[in-house]
């Protein structure tokens, strides 16, 4: 199908597309809109009906309730409306079926029970609540009503729902048309305006790809169409153009030395295009093109099977570009080396379909790298001849660069330390002057070199007669690159010149300085000579000690003695050098160390004496020895720091590692090879591709670069982090020559710092939430170190660099900006200061309060300064609540005094009520209790049996009103009186409540056990009297029907607090009833069984609450009951 067939089809299903997802969108949004307009509607009709079923509740008016309820029915939706009561009774309802039946009963017989039911009998939320049912077009509503009322509601709004989908589905139908309509003519427009040119278009580009580069699009304009033209033509052009290049380059490269070659991907590799170069190595194209030449058959013995071999392993594993030398045999039969650089071209199967590469003859470049590598050998051993100083130095800051050891040797210097010196520093003044100026016009190229005679000043403070030749390296420009210089000793001739007359004596003093000694020792006369320093050695004279072979071989070590014999005796035989090392034993069991070096003479092919000389090595050797201590020490600090050391020669490919390391890295020194793959298997999969890029850039890094990295392994001992501290060493022209460095095994410092971030992660989260932020400077330094948070504190954003002086103060109001000066001032002149309390300037935000605290820490005990440590918080909610708190602090008191003032007069008047009640109301009880009983006693015989029953009711009412008023005063008196807290001493109380209850406790034969220990507790005694004689008669009264009646009184300590208990035998209470016994009037046994009033345990929670005590109980219903008091101690 053609494109201006697709194009119009794709518009239209693109234009369905969008229709259908604009449909899709409009109709999952229908849900949720509805869902929202529905709970608002529903909310805003219960709000109202709260308010007006509230305010007719208290009027007890059913009727209106009913119709209100029914008037739920007009809201769209609404199947079901609920009203109940406290006890879950239904007291209107949309149907009248309903009412007067309890919740459970009436949603038996409805479908939505599973919805209601829990609705009205779960627990009262505070406020109305609306929620949709899960999955269903339902919504619930529960209104919290007043006394524990409620009204539940259920809203279908399916109907709702519906009427919006039809309109929306309108909507996106009318939306759908115009798109249509709009994509058809868009279509049309497409097929005129496009389709025709697109199809010019494809003509050309057509013929260009069949070869025909001279055609073009000639399309006009400034659309995609005309662009693309105009593209395809500058693309033909360019065509044009890189035929004719290739041209071009396929003549040069048949004229140049490079030879083009292609083989194909069969045994031996026949050629299936060369390049005519190829016969600067006697061949014809034509002899590899016709089969007469095989590739292969050319290379050289020694490389055929290595070229072969890393051929076959590129064809399977690539890379498909590589390159590789060997040699290849000349028509003439000589062998020219090439430097062959191949591409291979592989199929969509990822096979090899041919081999390109580009071969360069490399023979002359051969054999001047081989005369370079001779030239740089013979170099070399010039360089490090013994008797002669060369150095390599800087041509800008006269540095040191390279220098040999006789140099060293000249001026005293290690080599390390003659590398960080410059020659000036190291030459006196005058000849410094000399040097200078010649060394300035040899940089200005006024002077190729320079010879001058000069002197040096070695590390020992004498000064080296030297003679210097300079010569000037230069690069491509003409700069001075390196500067090269032979220094030779001319020290001695010097002396000679000078002091001629005694070269003896300086030849002694030379041998004493050096501790070396001369000899001569003449076979046929059997003489010896010794010099000086030999006598001075062995500490003897030439009077004390005849220097005689025999002599000489007494004082060699015993352990030595055979060895220089026979070292001896093979240098005479052999006619070699005599170079041996050995001990001498001197007086007082000392040691010296030795060593021997000399010469056979010869005459006539036959030995007549020896010459040679003795060097005194003791130091050298003790030195060796502390050396070797201090190697030890070094192990041994290894394995302690858990730190082992390495070495990689990056020329030959050695690894050397220490003891240490082996063990880091959990292998064995004895059986182990170190090596890069040994120290790889080792480390964790996760950091091995960076550790191998870190090691690669660091061997083509900067000489002398350290870097460092952190990476872990994986030893048999398990996880490891390890810090690799590593510096690369190169020769004076750059090249790599070793990386060198140390491993650390840093697992405890990683897991400290991840800690360590974490807490103070922490901090800085726990400074935000309260918006304290911390500081501390140092004295001494004014170091200034602050948190993050204290830079939010002052409105400026945290960075890692403490704001100045002047960004700070500007953030502080103008008026505290000088006290805040001050106090910094007084800091940083190690004062002593103390909070501060300042705001913030409202040029920059709304003004905040800030509180500053400090803390001094002195220094003196280590000889420095003092310390300040602080912190800066905001204060402003807080200072804000303090004066919000003052103001209602005093509005309170001044509530309070009305209060007060209020309850005094209501105190006056409940006194009064008092009064009344113990008057006015228990007048008229006493004169019915006296009258009845005169009826009794007057009438009583005239009364039946039922007339007698009449009256004994009538006056154990009056009783019992009688002693219900009175309870009723003793809880008044109890609520309001003032309690006066003294020390009271419990038990004599209790055994006086006891007392009074004697003649029961006797009469029931209640068995009394007192475990009450003698304290006292700072109580009201009237009230502590009262709660205990309610509890104690209590316990009596309900454990009067066991046999026996048991009381326990006791007492016992816990945690700076005392309780009291009264536990009895009784019949109990169910302990669901535990917080409603404790209510005034709450019974739970009738008054025929148990008389009261109801009123006692109310009183004693009253008094005890008063008194600042906590009283409670615990009971199982049949077993008795015991009752606490909890006082503070």
């Amino acid at each position: 199908m053609s494109g201006r067939h697709l194009l119009p089809l794709l518009l239209f299903a693109l234009a369905l597309l969008g229709i259908g997802l604009r449909y899709q969108d409009r109709m999952a949004d229908i849900d949720v809109e509805v869902e929202q307009l529905e709970v608002m509607r529903l909310r805003d009709r219960l709000n109202i009906e709260q308010a007006r079923i509230d305010v007719r509740l208290g009027d007890t008016d059913a009727l209106w309730l009913r119709r209100t309820v029914g008037t739920l029915g007009l809201h769209d939706g609404l199947d079901h409306a609920y009203l109940t009561g406290p006890g879950s009774a239904v007291l209107a309802s949309l149907s009248r079926l309903d009412l007067g039946r309890s919740v459970p009963l009436v949603m038996q017989d409805t479908a939505v029970r599973a919805w209601m039911e829990p609705l009205l009998t779960r627990p009262l939320p505070w406020a109305i609540a609306v929620e949709r049912v899960a999955g269903q077009p339902l919504l619930t509503g529960l209104v919290p009503l007043l006394d524990g009322h409620r009204l539940g509601v259920l809203v279908d709004f399916s109907h709702a729902l519906a009427l919006r989908r039809t309109s929306v589905q309108r909507e996106v139908a009318r939306e759908a048309t115009a798109a249509l309509l709009v994509t058809g003519a868009l279509a049309l427009l497409l097929h005129l305006l496009w389709f025709r040119r697109a199809h010019r278009l494809a003509r050309a580009l057509k013929a260009m790809g069949e070869g025909d580069l001279a055609v073009r699009t000639g399309l006009g304009g400034r659309d995609e169409l005309a662009l693309i033209g105009k593209a395809a033509d500058r693309m033909a052009e360019q065509l044009q153009a890189d035929r004719a290049l290739a041209l071009h380059m396929n003549e040069l490269v048949n004229r140049s030395p490079l030879v083009v070659i292609e083989w194909r991907n069969q045994p031996g590799w026949p050629v299936s295009y060369v390049s005519k170069s190829v016969a600067q190595w006697g061949y014809r194209p034509a002899d590899f093109l016709d089969g007469k030449l095989i590739y292969n058959d050319l290379f050289h013995p020694d490389d055929v099977q290595r070229v072969n071999a890393e051929v076959a392993t590129y064809l399977v594993q690539g890379p498909d570009e590589y390159r590789q030398e060997y040699r290849i045999r000349r028509a003439d039969g000589g062998w020219a080396w090439v430097d062959d650089r191949t591409s291979l071209t592989r199929g969509a199967g990822h096979e090899v379909v041919s081999i390109s590469g580009i071969l360069l003859d490399t023979t002359a470049q051969k054999a001047a790298e081989q005369a370079q590598r001779e030239q740089a050998e013979r170099l070399h051993m010039f360089y490090e001849l013994p008797f002669l100083g060369m150095a390599v130095s800087s041509p800008t800051d006269k540095r040191w660069l390279q220098v040999n050891d006789r140099l060293c040797e000249i001026l005293g210097y290690s080599r390390e330390e003659l590398l960080h010196m410059t020659w000036a520093e190291m030459t006196p003044p005058g000849d410094r002057e000399r040097n200078v100026a010649l060394f300035d016009e040899l940089i200005a190229g006024r002077r190729s070199g320079y010879r001058m005679a000069k002197r040096f000043v070695r590390k020992d403070g004498r000064f080296v007669h030297a003679e210097i030749d300079v010569r000037a390296s230069h690069d491509e420009v003409g700069q001075v690159k390196q500067l090269f210089a032979t220094i030779q000793d001319v020290t001695e001739r010097k002396q000679a010149e000078a002091a001629r007359l005694s070269s003896e004596q300086q030849l002694r003093e030379a041998q004493r300085i050096g501790r070396m000694g001369s000899w001569a020792f003449d076979m046929e006369a059997s003489e010896t000579v010794w010099s000086d320093e030999i006598y001075r050695i062995l500490e003897t004279d030439a009077e004390r000690f005849e220097p005689t072979y025999e002599n000489f071989l007494a004082i060699v070590h015993p352990d030595d003695r055979e060895r220089v014999h026979a070292a001896y005796r093979a240098s005479i035989r052999q006619g070699s050098v005599y170079d041996t090392s050995y001990r001498i034993c001197l007086p007082g069991d000392r040691i010296k160390h030795l060593r021997a070096k000399g010469e056979i003479r010869w005459r006539d092919g036959r030995p007549v004496g020896s010459v040679g000389m003795v060097l005194d090595v003791t130091d050298i050797t003790l030195a060796q020895q502390a050396l070797q201590e201090k190697e030890t020490l070094l192990t041994e600090a290894q394995e302690v720091a858990r730190l082992g050391n390495w070495s990689v020669d990056l020329r030959e490919h050695k690894v050397i590692w220490s003891d240490a390391m082996f063990r880091l890295l959990g292998y064995d020194p004895a059986n182990d090879e170190p090596g890069e793959a040994l120290f790889m298997r080792r480390v964790h999969p996760g950091d091995l591709q960076r550790v191998r890029e870190h090691m690669q850039q660091h061997a083509a890094g900067e000489p002398g670069e350290l870097r460092v990295m952190e990476h872990r392994i994986v030893t048999p001992a398990g996880l490891r982090h390890v810090e690799l501290h590593a510096r690369l060493a190169c020769d004076a022209d750059g090249v790599p020559l070793r990386l060198y460095g140390t491993t650390m095994d840093v697992t405890e410092r990683r897991e400290a710092a991840s800690a360590l971030q974490a807490y103070k992660e922490m901090l800085e989260q726990a400074e935000a939430l309260v918006k304290l932020g911390s500081w501390a400077i140092e004295v001494d330094t004014q170091h200034l170190t602050i948190s993050a948070q204290l830079f939010r504190n002052v409105g400026l954003d945290p960075s890692e660099r403490p704001p100045s002086d002047a960004e700070y103060l500007a953030r502080i109001h103008p008026e505290d900006r000088a006290m805040v000066v001050d106090d910094m001032q007084r800091i940083r002149n190690a004062e002593e200061v103390g909070e501060l309390l300042f705001r913030t300037d409202p040029a920059w935000g709304p003004v905040r309060w800030l509180r500053r605290t400090v803390h001094r820490i002195s220094g003196e005990a280590e000889g420095r300064g003092p310390r300040y440590i602080g912190t800066l918080l905001d204060v402003t909610d807080t200072l804000q609540a303090e004066e919000r708190l003052k103001h209602l602090n005093q509005e309170l008191e001044r509530r309070v005094a009305e209060r007060t003032e209020q309850l005094s007069q209501a105190n006056q008047e409940l006194e009064a009520f008092s009064y009344s009640v113990s008057h006015d109301l228990k007048a008229p009880l006493r004169g019915i209790d006296g009258y009845s009983q005169l009826l009794v006693d007057e009438y009583g015989p005239r009364l039946d049996e039922e007339g007698r029953q009449f009256v004994h009711r009538i006056r154990q009412g009056v009783q019992r009103m009688g002693a219900l008023i009175s309870d009723l005063l003793e809880y008044s008196r109890m609520e309001r009186r003032d309690m006066a807290l003294e020390p009271v001493a419990l038990l004599p109380l209790v055994q006086q409540i006891l007392e009074s209850h004697e003649a029961d406790i006797r009469r029931d034969g209640v068995r009394l056990q007192l475990d009450m220990e003698s304290f006292t507790l700072p109580l009201d005694r009237e009230g502590i009297a009262v709660v205990l004689r309610n509890l104690i008669g209590n316990a009596l009264k309900f454990s009067r029907g066991r046999t026996p009646p048991m009381v326990v009184i006791g007492t016992r300590s816990e945690a700076g607090r005392r309780i009291l208990w009264v536990r009895d035998n009784g019949v109990g209470f169910d302990m669901k009833y535990h917080d409603r016994m404790f209510g005034i009037f709450q019974r739970l046994h009738r008054a025929e069984d148990f008389p009261g009033t109801g009123v006692g345990l109310a009183l004693v929670a009253k008094a005890v609450h008063r008194m600042g005590g906590r009283v409670w109980g615990e009971s199982t219903l049949g077993e008795g009951a015991t009752f606490f008091l909890e006082f503070p101690e």
